[in-house]
């Protein structure tokens, strides 16, 4: 009594447009929002040059990279629909003036954060980007900035490119061991000083 082949193809098949189905479902629970576009792996979303004047309120909670660069947003919250769990978030030329303190408390995974062009960002607040512990890449150019409060970048250790370039800044006071580690890898800061 011989044994019988059966064929695996067909059952592999099988398994792979299941598991592809139930993909493509806990995509649809996670919405794109309707003016936005959404790319999977890793899961972007695209909200740039759409005229938005505050971040969108529903945006997927497993973003990776959030793009809200040319738009119009004037104001980043301390509660918004921003997930913790977002690594690049880009909202460059905008015209952002405050951003409120705690805006990024628990953005561990942030790895680069571009608030560069928005003209009317003057001030920073002491501690904006504690608990940034991932931050490697910063951007701040071209944001009208006249000063930096101490320590404002106390606590970003992985912190590797810094831009700081065109803006009002007449003094930068970094600590030794800041200095030390950012001489390496900081962009040289191109600022207009006023007489």
């Amino acid at each position: 009594m011989g044994t019988r082949d059966e064929p695996t193809e067909p059952r592999a098949s099988h398994c792979f447009w299941l598991l592809l189905l139930l993909w493509l479902r806990a995509l649809e629970s996670q919405a794109c929002p309707e003016e936005c576009s959404c790319y999977l792996s890793p899961l972007t979303v695209n909200c740039q040059s759409r005229g938005f004047e505050s971040i969108p309120a529903e945006l997927p909670s497993e973003s990776k990279r959030v793009l809200l660069q040319n738009n119009r947003i004037t104001a980043v919250p301390r509660r918004s629909s921003l997930h913790t769990s977002v690594s690049v978030l880009l909202l460059f030329s905008n015209n952002i003036s405050v951003i409120q303190a705690g805006a990024f408390s628990g953005f561990t995974h942030l790895e680069e954060l571009d608030l560069g062009n928005n003209r009317h960002l003057h001030w920073l607040v002491a501690d904006m980007f504690r608990g940034l512990e991932n931050l490697h890449t910063l951007h701040l150019y071209r944001c009208g900035l006249r000063e930096l409060p101490d320590g404002v970048f106390a606590g970003l250790r992985q912190l590797q490119h810094l831009y700081l370039q065109q803006n009002q800044l007449v003094y930068l006071q970094v600590s030794t061991h800041e200095q030390h580690r950012m001489e390496k890898h900081s962009n040289q800061n191109r600022n207009q000083k006023e007489a």
